[in-house]
């Protein structure tokens, strides 16, 4: 959509898993990026992929899954993303689907290029959630 629409000075945000792929965007399309705004979202180091960025639970999970032959992550109920309400909380499980272990498995492009100097300029903001269902 960046090239196609021609989109520059780009903010990009995103939240959770989000966050590993507006920093792969930027690996590829970086000069149309002005800025990326990580909202509660995985901010991946260099050469580092999502699972590395677990708590040790879900790690250990993971691996579990892995030997038994699981290879994908279910999704998270809706309580569990602060929806109470039975209507709206039936509307989102209809709408979600296991998350495939090996979107997790690789890091993203841009975790490996921090040190380009072309890519040190866009600015990052980190926002981090304090208070809510999915915060520790």
């Amino acid at each position: 959509m960046l090239f196609y629409e021609d989109l520059s000075e780009v903010v990009l945000v995103d939240h959770i898993y989000g966050g590993m792929v507006i920093t792969g965007v930027t690996a590829l399309e970086s000069k149309r990026i002005d800025k990326l705004v990580y909202l509660d979202a995985y901010f991946p180091f260099q050469g580092k992929n999502e699972i590395d960025l677990w708590p040790i639970n879900q790690k250990n999970q993971y691996y579990v899954d892995i030997a038994l032959g699981i290879k994908s992550r279910p999704p998270m109920e809706p309580s569990i993303l602060g929806i109470p309400d039975p209507i709206i909380s039936k509307w989102v499980q209809e709408r979600s689907i296991a998350h495939p272990y090996t979107a997790y498995e690789d890091p993203p492009p841009s975790a490996l290029a921090y040190s380009n100097q072309e890519r040190e300029y866009i600015s990052r903001t980190y926002i981090h959630c304090v208070m809510g269902p999915l915060t520790s």
